[in-house]
């Protein structure tokens, strides 16, 4: 008795404590049928944890004891057990065996609550291998029986699976009706953990039909339940239903929330299928927001379990699911041949809808290498199987893939009929997510071929549709949509405006679903960013210029700002409000001696606004062509600045007179710009000899970038000694500093330079509350101890940094109330215990070349060759910290690196800009060792007379370029971020 509790309270480690003990005795006292039962008990318990070899072992026990005693119903019970160990696991043809064995049984024995019991479990068995109706045939003689000998609740589970079997095809309104008599009954009969079954299963349904509300509704209500009657599986069953109801309408955090806690009860109970489970919708989850690395990660987590769990149908959906990873991310052979192995397996164990999940896959793989013929080919295999096994809603998916084929191919009548059907479908069985979903495919279509007017008609309706269902996604995207078609059929700028103002009043509401996860919102701007730049285009075009420059600013660098405002403990800024835009221009307004040029692009379009006290906002347009031709013809500026040898002009150094502070310079030269422009322009490394310096004529020279961004706003800048530069995306690696003119006039040769992520966190930092840095302390940090290392999964060694340790202890000389951390001091832990209580850091370092992350000295505890862990100060590390610093100075390679995103550049400096440091002086590329010493010391020796950090490094340049280190390589690595900040520093003796 007291292990079944604890089972049915998913208790199973002292269930089978409990179990084990029972066995004992009854094998002691020769009690051969209670023997068998603890056998099978335990081999129930196993089952529910995942341990389905331990589960098979003991049930096989609990048989061969039941045949030798005679015991018909608890041989018949065995097989039962054993068929569902065999379903687990994917052997559906062994599971059918056994089961239908137990049916001979208890029919013959006239045992009817069994016979239901085996047409029930057989019914399910069909479900799974997309048998639906073979598996209703089966569940509707178990409904017969349990009805005819009264047994409510067995009815009540009839109705249930029942519904199950209908929603899987796509009958909806019939899943439904079904799960409400479950519902009913459950109710009526007083059983709770009955009655959240149903929840839930009709939780799901409402999933899939796109009524999300309802769907939460009944999910939580399941929740309630399971917790009041400690099913600790039921519990976590419904977090994982509710974390997929939360990603469906696209409230990505939530959802990571309520799986990770299912994924935290299935571990405490040891249900290793359950944790592979969430590992696969977590993997989805991060799929679906582009987070690749981490979806393959979990995937691979999932995969690992249902190997040792040898459950072959969960083997064969990570590999589905791996392999759209794969696809995501362009490794198309790789997906291919994953999603070969999930067809092979699904083939295998006779799983219908897994196979035509396989082929509908790998259709939309081939689609994306270009082999329209073949995406075909296994796309109408799909279909074949979806329209043989019922299924609607997985026929009108292939329909809308096949569609897109064709559309593809320019078969456009073709793809549109597809479309038709997948519409005619969806609206059939009331799915009302597919149903916008294929308004939106044919309004797109119909964009195309240049139907303006019949794409407007179906954009409306897909948002009209998914107004109901909650969907913002497509709300959003067809917004954009009609923005194209106002524009296409009337020429109405105002019309355009609008709907780009709607796509983005969307974005904006789909960004606060996101929390303060960091990562998601990164990832969400770069694939939601084009109205806010579409909105500011036409906005330019049409004289609009502050309301583009509101918009504009509003798409930019939002997750560092939201950052900094939760740093601060202060409201966030960024608002569609002209008021709030109004108040972040005062920033710049409250100086009469700066300005700000704020640059965006769009295509080979490139805008600037200045903004200066006193002045109306300034604005100039200029296209790449206008100061840069190419002889490969139009190139927009990505093409361009994301070349791979861009600027290498200005700052190779010969080897000889670097002092590589690059982290490891051959992985820095394998980086490659796979997506996104990952790669920086700065991080190129140097070539051996000065001679094999090539000029690429094909490259923009200072020049000519001087040409781009500066000429056209010259007469702006007149009259100020300041300039803040809030640069977009790629242009965050322009040493503007060297930018020059005809007459080889530096642009820091009259100006101070500064560069800020957005105005939005420029304001943020200059309205920190009082107290929120400090005004004393200093942490030098030079030539940390670390030679062999494992990074990037191989082992790499560290060469010495002699200069970085003479400018360190240069550096401590001229600061009063520094701290110097030098060699084995210099611990990542040493200095993650110092960097929070100071007021300036410097860091004279080995640079990651891909982010700009520091090495420093791995722990004394450290076991072997020290990890990435042990000796990385990642950005990661710098996020969990709250720092009080003005002024951070990162003397090392590369810190000005990241991932080049719509956020800006994802890097070093950024984490420690986002953990409250007020600025963060940065470097573009490898420094030059005897440059870089005498660079620091004219910065440090004007900072400790009072100066600004801005003035310092105007300063520094300046004289760097009068003495001698003319090169542009010597003297402009560095750019200052953030705010222009001054110390109160006696220089110490």
């Amino acid at each position: 008795m007291l292990a079944r509790l604890y089972n049915q309270n998913s208790e199973y480690k002292k269930a089978q404590e409990y179990l084990q003990k029972a066995l004992t005795i009854k094998t002691e006292i020769g009690d051969k049928h209670g023997e068998a039962s603890c056998y099978g008990n335990l081999g129930n318990v196993f089952l529910s944890v995942g341990e389905y070899a331990k589960a098979e072992e003991y049930l096989q026990k609990a048989l061969t004891i039941e045949i030798e005693i005679c015991d018909k119903d608890g041989e018949a019970s065995c097989y039962i057990s054993l068929g569902n160990v065999f379903q687990s696991v994917g052997e559906y043809a062994k599971a059918e065996e056994y089961l239908q064995k137990a049916l001979t049984i208890k029919t013959e024995i006239g045992a009817k609550t069994g016979e239901a019991s085996c047409y029930i479990n057989l019914g399910n068995v069909f479900q799974s291998v997309g048998e639906y109706a073979k598996a209703e045939e089966y569940l509707q003689k178990a409904l017969t029986i349990k009805t005819e000998i009264g047994d409510k609740h067995g009815e009540a589970s009839c109705y249930g699976n029942l519904g199950n079997v209908f929603q899987s095809v796509g009958e909806y309104a019939k899943a439904e009706e079904y799960l409400q008599k479950a519902l009913t009954i459950e109710i009526e009969i007083c059983d709770k953990d009955g009655e959240a079954s149903c929840y839930i299963s009709l939780g799901n349904v409402f999933q899939s039909v796109g009524e999300y509300a309802k769907a939460e509704e009944y999910l939580q209500k399941a929740l309630t339940i399971k917790t009041e009657i400690c099913d600790k599986d039921g519990e976590a069953s419904c977090y994982i239903s509710l974390g997929n109801v939360f990603q469906s309408v696209g409230e990505y955090a939530k959802a990571e929330e309520y799986l990770q806690k299912a994924l935290t009860i299935k571990t405490e109970i040891c249900d290793k299928d359950g944790e592979a489970s969430c590992y696969i919708n977590l993997g989805n989850l991060f799929l679906s927001v582009g987070e690749y690395a981490k979806a393959e990660e979990y995937l691979q987590k999932a995969l690992t379990i249902e190997i040792e769990i040898c459950d072959k149908d969960g083997e064969a959906s990570c590999y589905i699911s791996l392999g759209n990873v794969f696809q995501s991310v362009g490794e198309y052979a790789k997906a291919e041949e994953y999603l070969q192995i999930a067809l092979t397996i699904k083939t295998e164990i006779g799983n219908k809808r897994g196979e035509a999940s396989c082929y509908g896959n790998l259709g939309n793989v081939f689609q994306s290498v270009g082999e329209s013929a073949k995406a075909e080919e296994y796309l109408q295999k799909a279909l074949t199987i979806e329209i043989e096994i019922c299924d609607k809603d997985g026929e009108a998916t292939c329909y809308i893939s096949l569609g897109n084929v064709f559309d593809s191919v320019g078969e456009y009548a073709k793809a549109e009929e597809y479309l038709q059907k997948a519409l005619t479908i969806t609206t059939e069985i009331g799915a009302k997510t597919g149903e916008a979903r294929c308004y939106g495919n044919l309004g797109k279509l119909c964009l195309t071929i240049g139907e303006h007017a019949k794409a407007e008609e179906y954009f409306r309706k897909a948002i009209e549709i998914s107004k109901d269902t909650g969907e913002i996604e497509v709300q959003f995207l067809a917004h954009l949509n009609l923005n194209y078609c106002s524009l296409a059929l009337t020429g109405n700028v105002s019309e355009a405006l609008s709907n780009l103002l709607a796509s983005i009043e969307k974005c904006e509401r789909m960004l606060n679903f996101l929390g303060n996860n960091d990562r998601y919102k990164i990832l969400f701007f770069d694939k939601h960013a084009s109205p806010y730049r579409l909105f500011s285009s036409l906005c330019s075009s049409s004289g609009k210029h502050y309301e583009a420059l509101h918009v504009v600013e509003l798409g930019r660098a939002r997750a560092l700002a939201d950052l900094v405002a939760d740093r601060y403990f202060v409201e966030k800024e960024a608002s569609l409000n002209p008021e709030s835009f109004a108040g972040i221009l005062k920033v710049i307004r409250d100086s009469s001696n700066r300005t700000c040029l704020y640059i965006s692009y769009h295509g080979e379009d490139i805008f600037l606004w200045t903004a200066k006290q006193s002045k109306p906002i300034a604005f100039r347009k200029t296209k790449l062509s206008e100061s840069y031709v190419s002889k490969h013809g139009k190139l927009s500026v990505d093409d361009l600045f994301k070349r791979e040898s861009l600027l290498r002009n200005f700052h190779v150094l010969p080897q000889e007179q670097c002092e590589d502070r690059s982290l490891f310079s051959s992985y820095a030269n394998q980086l490659t710009n796979e997506a996104n422009l990952e790669v920086s322009l700065s991080s190129l490394r140097p070539l051996l000899d000065e001679e094999e310096v090539i000029t690429d004529p094909e490259l923009p020279t200072l020049f000519q970038v001087y040409n781009m961004l500066i000429a056209p706003v010259s007469d702006l800048l007149e009259g100020s000694e300041e300039i803040i530069v809030v640069p977009d995306r790629c242009f965050f690696q322009v040493p503007f500093a060297a930018l020059h003119d005809k007459c080889n006039r530096y642009l820091s040769d009259t100006f101070k330079i500064r560069i800020v992520p957005s105005l939005t966190t420029l304001k943020l930092i200059l309205d920190s509350p009082a107290g929120s840095h400090s005004e004393t302390g200093a942490l030098i940090v030079g030539e940390p101890s670390v030679t062999d290392v494992y990074f990037k999964g191989e082992l790499r060694k560290l060469c010495k940094l002699p200069g970085a340790k003479a400018e360190a202890e240069m550096i401590a000389r001229l600061l009063p109330e520094s701290h110097l951390l030098i060699g084995e001091q210099a611990t990542k832990q040493a200095v993650l215990q110092r960097i929070p209580s100071v007021s300036l850091v410097h860091f004279a370092a080995h640079g990651d070349a891909e982010r700009g992350e520091i090495a420093l000295t791995p722990p004394d505890s450290t076991m072997g060759i020290p990890h990435e862990q042990d000796y990385l100060l990642s950005m990661a590390d710098i996020s969990q910290v709250r720092l009080t610093a003005k002024l951070v100075v990162l003397s090392c390679c590369h810190t000005a690196c990241g991932q080049i995103k719509t956020e800006g550049v994802v890097g070093i400096a950024r984490a420690f800009l986002g953990s409250g440091a007020r600025s963060v002086l940065v470097a573009l590329w490898a420094l030059q060792d005897d440059a870089t010493e005498h660079f620091m010391r004219r910065f440090y020796e004007n900072l400790v007379q009072g100066k600004s950090a801005s003035e310092c490094l105007h300063q520094a340049m300046k004289w760097m370029r009068n003495n001698g280190f003319s090169e542009v390589r010597q003297w402009a690595p560095f750019m200052l971020m953030g705010d222009d900040v001054s110390f109160h520093l006696g220089e110490k003796k």
